[in-house]
């Protein structure tokens, strides 16, 4: 087993005892809940992928559709396991008001075509960030 297998291990065993914690604190905030969500949707995702496709077998033409593809999927997964999160913690502790309001669910619901859009935008720009550094990486090596 390589070493990054170790790690995303480690890493997703500290995100899910970080939820669970949070499913046991009192917070009625949307924020925590959704750094959460937008945690547990990236390992998600990030593990299938790595799991499924090497990049070095990426052609390079195809990198920027496949960045925007994984951040619009994971910015809609990230909105959705926001409310299934919400649902969770009000089920949990279940008082006479609840923690999240059934709006609020749906409200992270309806804003998941913007979130798929914030997701694939940032990925889109994480990947030319990448590529400009490996190019200019490239022109130095070259200069010598």
């Amino acid at each position: 087993m390589s070493n990054s297998t170790h790690v995303l291990r480690w890493v997703t065993l500290v995100w899910g005892t970080a939820i669970l914690v949070w499913l046991s604190l009192e917070d009625s905030s949307p924020v925590p809940v959704a750094i959460l969500a937008t945690g547990a949707s990236l390992l998600l995702l990030g593990t299938q992928v790595l799991h499924r496709v090497t990049l070095d077998a990426v052609n390079e033409r195809y990198i920027f559709p496949i960045s925007a593809a994984f951040g619009a999927l994971s910015g809609a997964s990230t909105a959705i396991t926001t409310a299934i999160l919400m649902l969770l913690k009000t089920g949990m502790h279940a008082h006479g008001v609840p923690d999240y309001s059934f709006v609020q669910m749906m409200g992270m619901v309806e804003r998941a075509p913007l979130w798929a859009l914030a997701g694939a935008l940032l990925a889109i720009g994480i990947a030319l960030a990448v590529q400009s550094v490996k190019l200019q990486a490239g022109a130095s090596d070259t200069s010598r």
